[in-house]
C-alpha cells in the first residue's frame, strides 16, 4: 500500500462531510446537462494544464486578476470542478479572498469554520475542510472575517499548510 494513499485516506476521514446546494447558474458541471455552455473551454484548460504538468511540476494554481469582478470565483470553482472529473483526481478548492469571500455561497456550502479559523490556531486543518459527495473534491472556505487577512496570508503557517496539502492532492486551486 502506498504510504501518502493511506495516509491521505486516514486524512479524509476525519473531514467534515458537509451537504452543499451548489448554484447551478455558477457552477457549470453541478447540473444534469454533461454540455453546458462553456463547459468545453474548461475542458480545454484542463488539457492546457495537464500538457503544461508534463514538462514541470504543478500541483497549485492560483486563480487571480488586478481588480475585482473580473471572474475568479467562477474560473476558480468551475476548474475545479473540471479537474475533478479526471479520473481520480483530489482537487482542493481553498477560498483565500479573506476580504470578500463568495465560494461558500457558489459552493452552497458552510461558510465557517474555514481558513482564517484554521490560521489563527482555532481549528486543525481537518476539521475546517469540508468533503463532498464526489470523492476527491474538497473545500475549505475563507472562513470567519478577520481584520488582517493580508498577514494571514502572508504567514509562515499559510505557507506550510499549502506544503502539507500539496502532498495530499493532485491540485489544490
Amino acid at each position: 500500500t502506498d504510504p501518502g494513499k493511506l495516509k491521505f485516506e486516514e486524512w479524509r476521514a476525519k473531514c467534515v462531510r458537509a451537504s452543499w446546494n451548489p448554484d447551478p447558474n455558477f457552477l457549470l458541471f453541478s447540473n444534469a446537462n454533461p454540455f453546458p455552455a462553456g463547459a468545453e473551454k474548461f475542458r480545454t484548460l484542463r488539457s492546457r494544464l495537464y500538457r503544461v504538468r508534463e514538462s514541470q511540476p504543478l500541483r497549485r494554481l492560483l486563480v487571480s486578476s488586478a481588480i475585482p469582478a473580473e471572474g475568479k470565483t467562477f474560473v476558480s470553482a468551475n476548474l475545479a470542478q473540471v479537474l475533478v472529473r479526471q479520473g481520480e483526481c483530489r482537487v482542493l478548492l481553498i477560498d483565500a479572498d479573506l476580504r470578500s469571500p463568495r465560494l461558500h455561497k457558489i459552493m452552497g456550502a458552510p461558510s465557517t469554520p474555514g481558513l482564517a479559523d484554521y490560521l489563527q490556531g482555532d481549528y486543525e486543518d481537518w476539521e475546517v475542510i469540508q468533503r463532498g459527495k464526489e470523492d476527491g473534491f474538497f473545500f475549505l472556505p475563507a472562513g470567519t472575517h478577520v481584520t488582517h487577512p493580508a498577514e494571514l496570508i502572508a504567514g509562515k503557517k499559510f505557507k506550510t499548510f499549502l506544503a502539507d496539502v500539496s502532498n495530499l492532492f493532485d491540485w489544490v486551486i
